[in-house]
């Protein structure tokens, strides 16, 4: 009778075209329950959860589907190797846009982030159709709180939201009522909807996901009314058709991880759950969640690991953009349409940590100095001083080469200081000391790694991370050897020194990558070269992007960079403009629409500053193309049709820049469209400011 467990290791090589074989039969026996074990209690893939929505009959329904993944995933350390920033532009897109159907993949969210919604229901009612009735589902519930309201770009309502309009272009002859809920188990749908939106019924409540149910008026003028009245009618009426609907939160209620050690008995659905933005929270959470994440029971989870990560994340260091914070937040959507092992890995990635799986259970550890509590601390634990004593068969020792090494590290995360759009921070900055002596090291070869920080929203902690990823690649030393049953004990992560005097290696610390205990009970241990310093978070070389300083006229206030999509032009405050909007008309058009400054009298000219490139803002850019307008009547014109410089890279860029009489210039910040078609030559059509 073959046992479950080599059925199980049957199945995975089948799936994916390998041939096992289990021979010796102790090595069946003691490798087959791990892999199982493993494939079963992650082997899962996407959490589907979709809202189902008739017009005449609305149904809500949440669907949850699982699909075994035939694979054994390894979590043991984070794996930046096939993270690439390439997608991030359209995963974080998707994040704000709004969608409609009935099919959609409603997302999950940790933390504070901006998103859109999807529209469930849409449907009119009234004397000439004037009001139009929206459901919108935003994520999973239930969620802490609903921070702000937008409607097309701009801001109805901040603070802890229910109900409340702060916009009276909204308030004003009752043109909206909304009401936000956070996807409790027992909610109910508002008494507008019931009443007024056709189909809608008290049975239709959306329990368990956060929503919006929107009330929309539309006052058509009375052509009997005064000209001015109708004109103020129409003037007032803030819609143009169905609203982009955008809200901030704060993210799903999580367990606490610190409340738990090893043991723990409480069921998730009887655990004290609230919003946090702590990793180790999002990660338990996740895991254990029967509706969304794996469901995993108590017995599956090392807590105490968590509880111990939990307190390093929240270790409070030194920011380079001044202040303090900690060393390590978390703000994730976490896409449903990809599978659980997709979501934990980039979750393990972004919060460069490791899950090993030890006796049975996942734990998390925080890659960092190796310290038991303090994540900065330079004095590492020590799992266990190898010596020759306990290697068996000696050791092997390689060094890495420029595949994968790096001299400079981009990362690109979603910043809520430009607007949630991508931004980026570069380790180290270039034309830095550190950046010359890295070069200097690499033949004057540039070796760029382009990484996506997802869940990370502070520039502080993608630069740490940016860091750490080049800096690891660095360290060139790695070994393996097969050690005695004293090294049993150890686990991926651990800090180990290693004394082989043939080889030059004096108590060198090695941090473990990979552990495996073998069919005869020794450990297959490899390694890579630990240096503490690594994660110190000192930041001191990474190059971050700064607020836009609106007090000065010098365009290299800010180095020279202005956050993308940030719209505050850096000249006296009532010297404003920028770039509001870029518009893709079609595959060779673009229309770019300009706020002018309100005082325009000590400049002479304005010109439109245009070049091609990546997704972050230009860095002091040596060449662009400019197109150059003068003042008639005090203001400045445009014509229609602008030639613009030919570009076959992914994003065009923009800027505006006054020219002052003494031909000084005052630099307004870049902006950003996506290149309707790369290699043609757009028009360019330019409001008049």
């Amino acid at each position: 009778m073959v046992s479950k467990y080599k059925k199980i290791l049957t199945t995975l090589a089948v799936a994916s075209g390998l041939i096992l074989t289990t021979s010796p039969a102790l090595a069946a026996a003691a490798v087959a329950p791990i892999i199982g074990a493993v494939a079963g209690a992650l082997g899962i893939g996407a959490v589907a959860a979709t809202v189902v929505v008739a017009v005449a009959t609305v149904a809500a329904v949440a669907a949850v589907g699982y699909a075994v993944k035939a694979m054994t995933p390894s979590f043991d350390v984070p794996d930046y190797s096939a993270n690439t920033a390439d997608g991030a532009e359209s995963v974080n897109t998707g994040i704000l846009v709004n969608k409609a159907g009935t099919n959609k993949p409603i997302p999950v969210v940790y933390g504070r982030r901006k998103l859109g919604g999807n529209r469930v229901y849409v449907s009119t009612d009234g004397t000439n159709n004037q009001y139009l009735y929206i459901a919108m589902v935003f994520c999973e519930g239930e969620i802490n709180a609903f921070k702000k309201l937008y409607f097309d770009d701009k801001l109805v309502a901040s603070g802890t939201l229910t109900t409340q309009i702060d916009n009276s272009a909204y308030s004003k002859q009752y043109r909206l009522q909304y009401e936000l809920q956070t996807g409790s188990d027992s909610q109910l749908a508002p008494g507008f909807m019931t009443s007024g939106a056709p189909g809608w019924t008290g049975n239709h409540r959306l329990r368990g996901l956060a929503v919006g149910y929107f009330k929309l008026r539309w006052i058509r003028p009375e052509l009997d009314d005064p000209p001015s009245v109708q004109q103020s009618d129409a003037d007032s009426n803030p819609y143009s058709g169905i609203p982009k609907i955008q809200v901030e939160i704060e993210g799903k209620k999580v367990p606490n991880a610190t409340s738990y050690v090893d043991g723990a008995s409480t069921a998730y659905s009887s655990m004290t759950k609230a919003y946090s933005t702590n990793p180790a929270d999002h990660m338990l959470d996740y895991l254990m969640n029967p509706r969304y994440g794996r469901g995993l029971e108590n017995d599956r989870i090392g807590f105490t690991s968590f509880k111990t990560a939990k307190s390093k994340f929240d270790t409070t260091v030194n920011y380079k953009t001044g202040g303090t914070g900690k060393i390590l937040e978390f703000n994730y959507v976490v896409p449903t349409n990809r599978t659980m092992l997709e979501n934990v890995q980039t979750m393990l990635q972004n919060m460069r940590s490791g899950m090993p799986y030890v006796q049975g259970k996942f734990n998390l550890k925080l890659l960092d100095t190796g310290h038991a509590s303090d994540p900065t601390s330079q004095t590492p634990v020590i799992a266990y001083a190898v010596t020759e004593r306990e290697i068996i068969g000696g050791i092997t020792i390689e060094g890495k080469g420029h595949r994968d090494q790096y001299n400079q590290v981009k990362a690109v995360f979603p910043n809520p200081e430009t607007n949630w759009e991508l931004d980026e921070v570069v380790y180290p900055e270039q034309d830095s000391q550190t950046d010359i002596n890295f070069l200097a090291e690499d033949n004057d070869r540039r070796l760029v790694k382009d990484i996506s920080l997802e869940g990370v929203t502070n520039p502080n902690i993608a630069g740490d991370i940016a860091s750490i990823v080049l800096l690891r690649s660095r360290k060139k030393k790695a070994i393996s050897f097969v050690a005695t049953a004293e090294l049993h004990n150890t686990i991926v992560g651990d800090v180990i020194t290693v004394t082989y005097p043939s080889l030059g290696l004096s108590a060198a610390k090695f941090r473990i990558t990979a552990h495996q205990i073998t069919a005869d009970y020794t450990v297959q241990i490899t390694a890579l070269e630990h240096d503490p310093t690594v994660y110190d978070f000192t930041n001191t070389d990474v190059f971050i992007p700064k607020a836009v300083d609106v007090t000065s006229d010098d365009p290299n206030a800010n180095g020279g960079q202005t956050a993308p999509g940030n719209p505050v032009f850096p000249g006296t405050k009532d010297q404003n403009a920028y770039i509001s909007s870029i518009a893709n008309i079609n595959s060779s058009v673009v229309e770019l629409t300009i706020v002018g400054a309100t005082d325009v009298s000590q400049y002479n000219f304005m010109r439109v500053d245009q070049i091609d490139g990546g997704a972050s803002a230009p860095y002091n850019p040596s060449s662009f193309h400019k197109t150059t307008f003068q003042k008639t009547g005090g203001v400045f014109t445009s014509p229609q049709g602008i030639l613009v410089q030919n570009s076959n890279k992914s994003y065009l860029w923009f800027r505006i820049v006054y020219i002052k009489q003494d031909g000084s210039e005052v630099f307004g910040p870049w902006k950003r469209t996506t290149n309707p078609k790369p290699n043609l030559i757009p028009t360019l059509s330019i409001g008049t400011p």
